[in-house]
């Protein structure tokens, strides 16, 4: 979801919402590059030390890697 959604909604705010052009835009690509990354360990560090979701954050890092490994080679196909 995050893969997808994320720069979904940059793409929509950079290009509505400060009116960015899709065409050589190297921001445009650098902020949709950034928010099609994957999970961080951050919410792994924040789920144990409240004792709360550990398996279900780990998970969540591992596939969301995997997932990036064949989105992250997509998107930037597609913004070349």
């Amino acid at each position: 979801l995050k893969l997808l959604v994320q720069p979904a909604i940059t793409y929509g705010v950079a290009r509505h919402g400060f009116g960015m052009s899709s065409s050589g835009n190297v921001w445009l690509a650098v902020a949709l590059v950034l928010a099609a990354q994957p999970v961080g360990a951050g919410v792994h560090v924040f789920a144990r030390q409240y004792g709360f979701g550990e398996d279900a954050t780990a998970l969540a890092i591992v596939l969301s890697l995997l997932l990036s490994l064949i989105s992250l080679p997509v998107l930037l196909q597609l913004l070349a």
